[in-house]
């Protein structure tokens, strides 16, 4: 089996669904994350 389907089925088995609900770039994540640690910042 490969790889690509191994883990599909993984995803299947675990979470009920083949591909996760959102697809989000490691740079993207990156700047959610320093936007919400600015919100957090007290004043």
């Amino acid at each position: 089996m490969p790889l690509g389907d191994y883990i599909e089925a993984l995803c299947l088995e675990r979470f009920g669904r083949d591909r996760p609900e959102s697809v989000i770039s490691i740079e993207d994540r990156l700047r959610l994350k320093e936007a919400k640690a600015a919100r957090r910042v007290p004043e």
